[in-house]
């Protein structure tokens, strides 16, 4: 015997369109979209003007298990990957050819991770000097808070007006 839609969502305890109920009864938990578009600011130890910061084009996107890929570039200088796994912090990598300041004030070498919430958009950059940066083979590190703001561009005064 075959029952018709209107009896099944009586049963169900549901009035009125039943495909409604059925919608509303099969749907999976909703996701958060952790990915990153638009233009940010990244502000080190607390000054957007700290040489390792700049302003960040981002533009990602994230599959339905909150893994998350694309590119991150500055409106001057430079592009990397940017990623993020699921439950995970978002990760930049890249070397910056004067990243390190060196004992005598020049500039040097380093391979830089950004690391950085996806909730509060906080963390770190951690420095490492290259081997042979600064005429020395020893690669120490240094880390730096990290806060990225996200911009509401000003069409009048540029993207990511102070």
């Amino acid at each position: 015997m075959r029952l018709p839609a209107s009896a099944i969502a009586a049963a169900l305890g549901c009035s009125g369109a039943a495909l409604g109920c059925f919608a509303v009864g099969l749907a999976g938990p909703a996701l958060a979209d952790d990915s990153l578009n638009g233009h940010y600011q990244a502000v080190v130890n607390g000054s957007p003007s700290n040489s390792l910061g700049d302003i960040l084009n981002i533009n990602s996107s994230c599959d339905p298990d909150g893994n998350c890929t694309g590119w991150v570039s500055t409106p001057k200088t430079w592009g990397a990957p940017i990623s993020k796994s699921a439950g995970a912090s978002w990760t930049i990598r890249r070397t910056n050819p004067t990243g390190w300041t060196c004992a005598d004030g020049s500039k040097g070498a380093a391979e830089l991770v950004y690391s950085f919430a996806p909730a509060s958009l906080a963390g770190t950059i951690t420095a490492t000097k290259v081997a042979g940066a600064c005429g020395d083979p020893t690669t120490p590190t240094a880390t730096y808070s990290l806060n990225i703001h996200q911009c509401v561009d000003d069409p009048r005064r540029g993207v990511c007006p102070s």
